[in-house]
């Protein structure tokens, strides 16, 4: 867990402060970020909530920070370069997203894609390199 002491330091704190803070045990924190142990989901949730990212930035499955604003405006551009093609999309206009480019043969596999760009795009940024159409 890396990204926990990559949190703590950016923020000039000490397990200590993190600690009390989150009211989870400095030895516990000191095993998430070794590598000894996994927090659990309260433990996940407290941390999320202390440090304002998400889980999946936390545990790794997104480089998507919330903690950084220049971050979050890129990625904001990029959602909206996103579902200015979904907009597209579903106008019938020629679309590419990725590596896909609009056919009969291929929109059903873009369908999953435009729901969880729309429902959730964080987590559809985060699956986007991922995806093959």
């Amino acid at each position: 867990m890396n990204r926990l002491r990559e949190l703590k330091e950016n923020l000039g704190l000490r397990q200590i402060d993190v600690s009390n803070a989150t009211r989870i045990d400095q030895k516990t924190l000191s095993n998430y970020e070794t590598g000894k142990t996994n927090p659990d989901s309260y433990a996940l949730i407290s941390l999320a909530n202390f440090f304002n990212v998400s889980i999946d930035y936390i545990v790794g499955r997104t480089e998507i920070s919330l903690f950084n604003r220049e971050d979050v405006s890129k990625k904001i551009d990029s959602i909206k370069k996103d579902l200015d093609n979904i907009k597209r999309y579903l106008e019938g206009k020629s679309v590419k997203i990725g590596r896909f480019q609009n056919s009969p043969k291929k929109e059903r596999a873009i369908l999953p894609f435009l729901f969880i760009s729309y429902r959730y795009p964080l987590t559809a940024l985060a699956l986007k390199p991922q995806l093959e159409f």
